[in-house]
């Protein structure tokens, strides 16, 4: 394909959709697609998803929102131990000195 300037680009391979791993899982924004390849989503290496499925750690959108979930977790936790600390030290008597 020629540039403006009379160079050509260089080509990139892709992977083929065909040849990336092939499931009956189908999408779980629009269930008339099969989750794969051709996907914007899907991505060739398997995100570090507890929760997740095989196949859901290949989708950008489910691995998101499962990393979201565990730090908002984490971020309530936090919120909780601090309430706790709060509303101890205002139900302890004042120190006498």
């Amino acid at each position: 394909m020629p540039e403006q300037n009379g160079t050509e680009r260089p080509f990139i391979e892709t992977p083929d959709e065909q040849e990336l791993q092939a499931t009956d899982l189908m999408c779980f924004f629009n269930p008339e697609r099969v989750c794969g390849g051709d996907c914007m989503s899907y991505t060739t290496q398997e995100a570090e998803a507890k929760i997740l499925s095989a196949q859901q750690k290949h989708c950008v959108i489910l691995v998101a929102l499962e990393r979201m979930g565990r730090h908002s977790g984490m971020a309530i936790k936090a919120v909780r131990e601090l309430r706790d600390e709060i509303v101890k030290a205002a139900m302890s008597p004042p120190k006498a000195g």
